[in-house]
């Protein structure tokens, strides 16, 4: 990226990442008046998920500024890449958690309570914060690395030892954004139709029915596009912009469907 271009796309990231800063601390606030340790408990993830979603937008609002300014700085670039990588993971797990206690509290109504404890629920969260400071630390080693390139606006792992590893973990990522969420969430709609619970009757159950809809929806789109988007037929610029965009938007895509339809 040359140019004006590269810093009126630069300045466009930025104005968006600051919406996105605004709607995020929004969605956390309102979940901090109904997160709880049961059924409710989906409110905690939701919380959880625009935590790691400000981590992200913080991190990349420094990235956006170092590409527009172009100074040199290796570690700010590591420091940006771990939390970049690290922030997504961890916003991929705790959408995966949410999934699954949704799962149970669809497939177990009664027993899910029991099972679901609080103790457990705490294990959850404080496994996932773990996860997130583990993986900071850990890219920050000579082992492995994740590295901003403020020149071309992107984020690329280095030749490390465990270049595998983080290499696999982002695949990883992907399927449980498009394929294991999406079909989770079609076998919760299968159970609660033939449970008869799926009736369309109610106003409630129609807006929790679509907003389980459309962010299964946009997660299936994000997968196809990360796995199989176009990688010819563009240029460079273009293919790089529209990688940036996609990760700008996905955090926001994914509660405004709760956002929209709970307001």
């Amino acid at each position: 990226m040359i140019g004006t271009a590269r810093i009126l796309y630069g300045c466009s990231c930025l104005l968006l990442i600051l919406c996105s800063l605004l709607l995020q601390a929004i969605f956390a606030m309102v979940c901090q008046r109904m997160k709880g340790w049961k059924s409710n408990f989906a409110f905690f993830l939701l919380q959880l998920m625009a935590f790691f979603s400000i981590l992200s937008y913080v991190g990349l609002f420094v990235s956006y500024v170092h590409g527009i300014m172009l100074f040199e700085s290796t570690s700010l670039s590591r420091i940006t890449g771990s939390n970049y990588q690290g922030s997504f993971f961890s916003y991929v797990i705790t959408n995966t958690c949410l999934t699954i206690h949704r799962l149970f509290y669809t497939i177990l109504p009664i027993k899910a309570q029991f099972i679901l404890t609080e103790r457990v629920l705490k294990i959850c969260v404080l496994s996932i914060f773990s996860f997130y400071i583990s993986y900071l630390a850990f890219t920050l080693t000579p082992l492995a690395s994740v590295v901003y390139c403020p020149a071309n606006f992107f984020f690329y792992f280095e030749a490390r030892r465990f270049y595998p590893l983080l290499s696999m973990m982002n695949q990883v990522s992907n399927f449980l954004v498009g394929v294991v969420n999406v079909s989770a969430y079609c076998v919760m709609f299968g159970t609660l139709f033939l449970k008869g619970s799926l009736t369309f009757k109610r106003n409630d159950e129609i807006r929790m029915t679509v907003q389980a809809a459309l962010v299964s929806f946009c997660e299936l789109l994000f997968f196809l596009y990360w796995e199989y988007g176009p990688t010819t037929g563009l240029p460079e610029f273009w293919r790089r912009a529209l990688d940036g965009y996609s990760m700008l938007i996905y955090f926001d895509v994914l509660i405004l469907p709760y956002v929209i339809l709970n307001k």
